[in-house]
């Protein structure tokens, strides 16, 4: 043991040497690029050729005689742009390249099984599946390494890569597949976890009063209670939870539930140890009376609480990264697991591929709105017509808020409900990069009925740029309540202005023929146009840095209140501040049907009638204070963009960047400030 012992010091020496370093950073980086092009380039390539053999496969009949598909019947293989693909072991397959009817069963299983021949086998597939990931595992990779071997952390490395690794390949000898990926998750995360905060500490260890702070921060957080207890939960949870998943349930509904719970915990477990960090940090220096030797070194008190934010927001980085790279590992092992080569099955891949990984522009149609004196007509006609109304002594604006929501309501709802044997036609505006790039535009409807039978089929059709059902292009449909759909529209379609009308015609027979299912209705999300800007990837990278910028404010807001609050109360107040933000969506929304009016003509005698207007327009002039200050906090919502497949745009990146690091914390930053300079924290009392 004594042996080792000294063999491990020696060569951690060696290692940790700046002649090694020197000769060992450039072999490394060269190695890292190499090995990065060559599966860029094969990514690309099986890329390139999968989606000439989409195309090329794309209404392929063998009864019609297609060349393709008779080829592909006699003598397993296919020529298409130059290349020949399969080989006689396609030729009669266990299960059948064609239906009855002629058709493709699974052109994915087809693609997928003509490409593997030319798959290197020892990269993933889900790499070579996507360039963008071959390049974001490029990019993370040579990074990690650089990092190791320039910190001279490779030993460590290879002590816990090749325990892990033989656990690893024990576990899955024996077939306990997940306890084996959960097993690698958490020490894949915990090391990359360890490796980030060294990186950190050695980029802090420059001069610099404010990097000084910093730094002692991120040391102290590795030894808190508080902050370890965090950072555990969230390393062992973070594998655990894709495996918690019905393996029975549809693909889609696994991938969101994933990128859903793994990014919302970590937000959730990041802002809480943001708040509880930021305040014990500077409440309890202050309360020990630490701050006496950090306030006479001196030490600036604007450098001492831009240290502790500058701490709080690295060591929130790191973990986003670690659960970035987590949540987009397990996304992409999901992917790769096998799909049922059945209808839903093929849907249910489509919908992974339109929906869910992808970042596409969501577009609703242009519904219409009442305006101010039409809500006011509809609402003085309702009060004449209802007797119970009119015994009332007064309009209390409780009574007038109902009454509006209820118009509003249905309102709304009229525009999204077709009768049988009907159309409405809605349209969409704002297509103009759409109709610029080209291809097609999704056409994305999930419908209810007044029967909601799954079980069931219902016809409609879908017109484009008119109101005539015969017009063309047309596209007959069947659809199942409760169930999403997609209809490709090609982006030719849309007008110059950049609109494109879309009429759906109820076909289903009225109420008396067709048993209690009749007209159609949708929600407000029920119906989208939605077109691909961007790809997953970079749409997740995104994602993660909007949440980053949310905990920046929060880390500013908890050193802030501990400057002049206990830390119990500071806690309190930050929470408070913090959850207010979260709700401010949901606030601004109850807002609309929250309003007491402008209490002229009212009865102020009345206290029946006073009382409830001033407590009503109290409580709305609050919540506008609230939805002023942090309601931008709420409204950005990257994991509900993400899992929903909606593009997460620089300019939201910029907005943030701005608003939440340019300016809420920069305010927050400068109250503390301003409060520091004024308390006197390094005068002796006497006592103690």
């Amino acid at each position: 043991m004594q042996r080792l012992k000294a063999i491990y010091r020696r060569l951690d020496r060696l290692q940790s040497s700046r002649t090694f370093k020197l000769i060992a950073l450039p072999v490394a980086l060269i190695v890292c690029i190499c090995l990065s092009w060559y599966v860029i380039q094969a990514s690309i390539t099986r890329s390139t050729h999968r989606d000439q053999l989409a195309r090329a496969l794309q209404g392929i009949n063998l009864k019609n005689g297609d060349e393709l598909a008779v080829s592909l019947q006699k003598n397993g293989t296919m020529y298409v742009e130059g290349r020949t693909y399969g080989g006689s072991e396609f030729i009669n397959p266990i299960i059948p390249w064609f239906d009855e009817n002629g058709r493709i069963q699974s052109p994915a299983r087809l693609i997928s099984s003509m490409l593997s021949a030319e798959t290197p086998t020892w990269i993933p597939l889900w790499v070579l599946e996507s360039p963008d990931s071959a390049r974001v595992l490029a990019i993370v990779m040579t990074i990690l390494v650089l990092v190791v071997v320039g910190l001279g952390l490779g030993l460590k490395a290879l002590l816990t890569i090749v325990p892990t690794a033989l656990v690893y390949w024990f576990l899955q000898t024996i077939g306990a597949e997940k306890p084996a990926v959960v097993l690698l998750g958490v020490g894949v995360l915990s090391f990359t976890f360890i490796v980030l905060i060294q990186f950190w500490m050695f980029l802090l260890g420059i001069r610099g009063q404010a990097f000084a702070v910093a730094h002692t921060l991120l040391k102290e957080s590795t030894r808190s209670r508080i902050s370890l207890v965090f950072i555990i939960v969230l390393l062992i949870a973070l594998p655990l939870l894709p495996m918690s998943m019905d393996p029975t349930a549809p693909l889609r509904h696994r991938l969101q539930s994933t990128i859903s719970w793994s990014l919302g915990l970590t937000f959730v477990v990041a802002a809480c140890m943001t708040l509880f960090l930021a305040c014990s940090s500077i409440a309890f220096e202050i309360r020990d009376r630490q701050i006496w030797q950090i306030v006479t070194k001196p030490v600036g008190a604007l450098q001492y609480l831009i240290g502790k934010w500058l701490g709080i927001a690295l060591l929130n980085l790191t973990l986003l990264l670690v659960a970035g790279v987590s949540s987009f590992m397990f996304v992409e092992y999901l992917i790769s697991l096998p799909v049922p080569n059945t209808a839903e099955g093929r849907a249910d891949i489509q919908q992974v591929q339109n929906a869910v990984l992808t970042a596409r522009m969501e577009i609703v149609p242009d519904y219409k709105s009442l305006s101010p004196e039409e809500l006011s007509q509809k609402r003085e006609e309702i009060i004449r017509n209802d007797s119970e109304l009119k015994q009332l002594d007064a309009i209390t604006p409780t009574i007038v808020a109902n009454i509006n929501r209820e118009i509003i309501k249905a309102f709304q709802l009229a525009q999204r409900s077709i009768p049988p044997q009907a159309g409405m036609q809605y349209t969409f505006s704002g297509l103009q990069d759409a109709k610029r790039r080209g291809g097609v535009v999704t056409l994305q409807y999930l419908f209810h009925t007044l029967a909601e039978d799954d079980h069931k089929t219902y016809p409609a059709i879908f017109v484009i740029n008119s109101t005539d059902i015969n017009a063309k292009p047309s596209y007959p449909s069947t659809f199942v309540p409760t169930q999403s759909h997609v209809l490709d529209i090609p982006a030719q379609n849309i007008r110059d202005d950049g609109t494109l009308s879309v009429t759906i015609y109820n076909l289903i027979p009225p109420v008396e023929q067709s048993g209690m299912v009749g007209g159609i209705n949708f929600d407000l999300t029920g119906l989208t146009l939605n077109y691909k800007v961007g790809s997953f990837e970079w749409n997740f990278v995104r994602a993660i840095l909007v949440q980053w910028m949310q905990l920046c404010f929060l880390g500013a807001l908890g050193v802030t209140t501990a400057t002049f609050l206990s830390f119990p109360v500071a806690c309190l107040l930050s929470f408070t501040i913090m959850i207010a933000g979260m709700l401010s969506p949901y606030l601004r929304g109850a807002l609309e049907f929250y309003d007491p009016g402008s209490g002229q003509g009212l009865d102020w005698g009345d206290l029946g009638v006073a009382i409830p207007f001033v407590f009503t327009w109290t409580m709305q002039r609050i919540a506008e204070a609230i939805l002023f200050f942090v309601g931008s906090f709420g409204e950005y919502q990257p994991t509900n963009s993400l899992v929903e497949g909606r593009y997460v745009s620089p300019k939201i990146i910029l907005e943030a960047m701005v608003q939440l690091v340019g300016a809420w914390s920069i305010v927050t930053l400068g109250l503390g400030y301003f409060i520091m300079r004024r308390r006197e924290l390094a005068i002796y009392s006497g006592h103690g």
